[in-house]
């Protein structure tokens, strides 16, 4: 999406240049642009002493599973932004607050997936507001994401006995959108949401 957009505002004779943060070099790797600066960091740590016309997070608030750390990272991001600067964020989103309750116990503690935290859209707009955003608008989707265990399997080495335990905490809760039990294990889907806001 950064590259992009750089790339469009190049045609238009504009100057623009990209700054990627990623705690993963692997991930940063994967832009082959040489003109792209990359910092390989911990966004709330990393300490990138300039300010931003745009800045662009995609798929990344999950990783923060409290409202704190939620909060703290969107308050970097408007701080990071120059006066009248823009936030474009897609994020994916829970449809209820039963199914945050059921994606947070997939991806809790007790089955190695490392520990999510996802919010509601209703929960976006006020983690925006809680930072300082203002004039926050949804300006559209991005392709849904659907999440099976085989998909578990192959990355977090989800076991037999695991998928068991989550089908039936499935099974016992009440009905929820994105959280379904199928025969052989489950299967989650992620809505995706993107959000435009300005500092």
């Amino acid at each position: 999406m950064g590259e992009e957009l750089v790339r469009v505002l190049k045609r238009k004779n504009r100057n623009a240049n990209l700054t990627q943060i990623d705690i993963s070099k692997k991930h940063l790797d994967e832009n082959k642009n040489k003109e792209t600066t990359k910092i390989v960091g911990d966004v709330l740590k990393v300490d990138l002493q300039k300010k931003f016309d745009v800045v662009i997070m995609r798929s990344s608030l999950p990783y923060f599973p409290s409202v704190a750390l939620k909060v703290k990272l969107l308050n970097r991001i408007h701080d990071w932004l120059k006066r009248g600067g823009v936030f474009i964020h897609q994020v994916s989103t829970a449809d209820t607050e039963k199914d945050k309750k059921m994606i947070d116990y997939i991806y809790g503690p007790l089955f190695k997936m490392g520990v999510k935290g996802y919010s509601t859209r209703y929960d976006i707009l006020s983690l925006y507001q809680m930072s300082g955003f203002a004039r926050i608008q949804r300006i559209g989707k991005a392709p849904t994401l659907f999440v099976s265990e085989k998909e578990h399997q192959a990355r977090y080495g989800t076991t037999q006995k695991e998928i068991r335990q989550i089908q039936a905490k499935i099974r016992k809760s009440d009905k929820v959108k994105n959280v379904i039990w199928t025969k052989r294990g489950y299967r989650l889907t992620f809505p995706f949401s993107i959000y435009v806001t300005y500092r």
